[in-house]
């Protein structure tokens, strides 16, 4: 890819679940932000860094939240 946004996810289920993911153009598509090509690095190592991944830990972890309602069933 040499354009676009793109995003992959890795998880493994079980006792623990652990996920890892990457974003390869980095987290925003403006040129002048931090975030532009923050994960390139990474991407180019062929590496992912840890994602939270059930509900609990991203509430538990999160910084902030916009916008965001959570409705658990």
């Amino acid at each position: 890819a040499t354009f676009g946004t793109g995003f992959a996810m890795v998880v493994q289920f079980g006792d623990r679940t652990r996920a890892a993911s990457i974003v390869p153009f980095g987290a925003s598509d403006q040129p002048d932000s931090p975030h532009f090509a923050d994960q390139m690095d990474l991407f180019l190592s062929r590496g992912m860094k840890r994602t939270r991944f059930l509900p609990g830990s991203v509430i538990k972890n999160a910084a902030t939240g916009y916008g965001t309602r959570i409705a658990l069933g």
